[in-house]
């Protein structure tokens, strides 16, 4: 298993000198399984770079696993290089969200008052799947899926790959609600970030 953080920020990107040594993109893992299996674990503003390194590779069929819609986890899907590639397949899968379904929320950020191609105008074959608690395939990699509420003010998805026993939840935001003496989540930090042959985890705040 192959494992590339192209964004660890949250809320905002934060380009610049202070943050060249884990970069300034909002959140987004690449996961390459022993397959070939192309994983992308939220759709931050380092999906761009991703895209276009995927482009260059030859783009396998994507599936992007959204922990939840705030703008920071699907700011970089309108300019995911391979969505605009005819015959390219991406496969997008989340919890639906408290208001507005997955597609309406990927939709509703380009609409045209904010973004110059419409979701429907994408090149890709491009399917959304809102999906429940509850163990599912992708490709060689057994996902699985649980719903929970975590201190902030929306759904959050903690998702992991279950390649052995030894696997490990990831989950992608944490706010610090109400009380903010709750300890973080293994620290909450960059520096939390683990990779290993059994399992993954990435943590931004």
């Amino acid at each position: 298993m192959r494992v590339r953080f192209w964004g660890t920020r949250g809320s905002v990107p934060t380009p610049g000198p202070a943050t060249t040594r884990f970069g300034g993109n909002t959140s987004c893992v690449e996961v390459v399984a022993a397959d070939g299996t192309c994983l992308v674990l939220d759709c931050g503003t380092g999906a761009r770079e991703l895209g276009l390194a995927l482009l260059a590779e030859g783009p396998p069929p994507i599936h992007i696993l959204l922990t939840h819609t705030h703008w920071d986890h699907i700011q970089g899907f309108p300019f995911f290089a391979p969505a605009y590639l005819p015959g390219t397949i991406v496969n997008v899968y989340a919890t639906s969200g408290l208001e507005r379904t997955l597609e309406e929320a990927l939709s509703g950020q380009m609409q045209h008052t904010y973004f110059p191609v419409r979701l429907s105008e994408l090149r890709a074959q491009i399917a959304v799947h809102e999906v429940g608690e509850g163990i599912f395939r992708v490709g060689g990699i057994t996902i699985h899926h649980s719903i929970s509420i975590i201190p902030r003010p929306a759904w959050a998805i903690a998702w992991k790959r279950g390649a052995s026993a030894s696997s490990t939840p990831r989950t992608t935001s944490r706010s610090g609600g109400k009380d903010r003496r709750q300890p973080p989540l293994i620290g909450c930090s960059i520096r939390a970030i683990a990779a290993t042959s059994s399992g993954w985890l990435a943590l931004t705040c």
